[in-house]
């Protein structure tokens, strides 16, 4: 957020700039409304929404029954509107190499290229966080590839016992 919120438990619904005589006496006001508003649609109305979110809510989001699926969909737009340029400078580089004959300096240039444009919808980390962020994605390459290197190998020896279990019983 480039412009963070000095006081964030404060969202817009409490009375500023009074005493606290006259906050009070604008309090005892306001109250006085509550009874006319129980068991009205208003009050069910107002029971359904949520508060102001600091950080770019609604006011008065209602609860539908999309509001399951509104969450994921704005996280898979929001990551394709993020990613996209990278992928879409990948995927020129990757077709242009695969089409035309690129010299080594051009394809340096367009490998570059895809890289840099990674490292922008990365959000440009410094050095210390593009070694963090390639330390970490390594590690969970490796945790992958030990996970599908074991369940391989646990395959592999219930067949081969299979197999020689199967011989033996055979003799």
């Amino acid at each position: 957020m480039s412009n963070p919120d000095p006081t964030p438990d404060e969202h817009g619904e409490e009375i500023t700039g009074l005493s606290a005589e006259q906050r009070q006496a604008e309090l005892d006001a306001l109250s006085a409304h509550d009874a006319e508003l129980a068991g009205t649609p208003a009050a069910k109305l107002a029971a359904r929404f949520d508060g102001v979110v600091p950080d770019g809510g609604v006011i008065g989001r209602a609860v539908t029954d999309r509001e399951q699926l509104l969450p994921r969909a704005r996280r898979i737009r929001d990551t394709a509107r993020i990613w996209a340029p990278a992928l879409a400078c990948t995927a020129a580089f990757l077709t242009a190499a695969l089409v035309l004959d690129l010299p080594g300096p051009l394809a340096v240039y367009g490998f570059a290229l895809a890289g840099y444009a990674w490292w922008m919808c990365a959000g440009r980390p410094g050095p210390i966080e593009a070694v963090r962020m390639l330390c970490y994605r390594a590690v969970d390459t490796g945790r992958w590839i030990r996970r599908h290197v074991t369940r391989l190998a646990v395959r592999r020896n219930a067949y081969e016992t299979r197999r020689t279990d199967a011989r033996a019983t055979s003799k």
